[in-house]
């Protein structure tokens, strides 16, 4: 299914790029949430995280994900985040 949404809504650290940029979105965005929860629940914090709202966008279109040194975790499952 090829729906399109262009709604702007949840909170501030879970928005993925598509959102932030307005682009519209569709399925694939919860393949991004997903990888946020996980993220979240292993790391106990979100990737771009900001008290700054703009900064936190910025680095959610720019920043590439960076691997946190602990806990160690296994490449394969490094590369589903």
């Amino acid at each position: 299914m090829d729906t399109i949404t262009s709604s702007f809504c949840g909170s501030y650290a879970y928005l993925s790029p598509d959102i932030l940029e307005k682009r519209g979105h569709g399925f694939p965005i919860d393949w991004y949430l997903l990888g946020l929860t996980l993220y979240e629940l292993t790391f106990d914090s979100v990737p771009f995280y900001d008290k700054n709202k703009d900064k936190m966008f910025k680095k959610v279109r720019e920043a590439p994900l960076e691997r946190p040194k602990e806990p160690l975790i296994s490449d394969t499952f490094w590369s589903m985040l």
